[in-house]
């Protein structure tokens, strides 16, 4: 038997496999499981709040590949509802109360970021 050199047939036939409906509603569900579950206490010596917004954005990131995308508010509404530390209670407030945290990810992430590390 012949073996057959077509590298564009065989990318097309990776591609297939890989972006299959089955696999992409795989990733879908481990991103909306990640959102779901994950959660920051301050607590865990070994999960940083830099691993804890990495997994975030991750999630986010799949989710956004696959037509899922989240709005800047629904992100930051998922952020706050997974933090569970309560030094941070008085920053969840400001972020909620002020448009510049509320309707930006990246600024509430940053502002939560530097209470945590105080």
């Amino acid at each position: 038997m012949a073996q057959s050199r077509d590298g564009r047939q065989a990318m097309l036939a990776l591609k297939a496999q890989f972006m299959s409906g089955e696999f992409v509603n795989k990733i879908k569900l481990e991103a909306e499981t990640a959102l779901e579950t994950i959660f920051w206490s301050g607590k865990a010596k070994n999960f940083t709040w830099d691993q804890f917004i990495s997994r975030l954005t991750s999630a986010f990131e799949d989710l956004a590949q696959y037509n899922e995308p989240k709005s800047d508010e629904e992100k930051v509404r998922r952020l706050l509802r997974a933090i569970r530390d309560d030094t941070l209670k008085s920053a969840i407030v400001v972020v909620r109360s002020q448009p510049t945290y509320n309707t930006s990810f990246s600024k509430a992430v940053d502002f939560l970021g530097g209470e945590v590390s105080r």
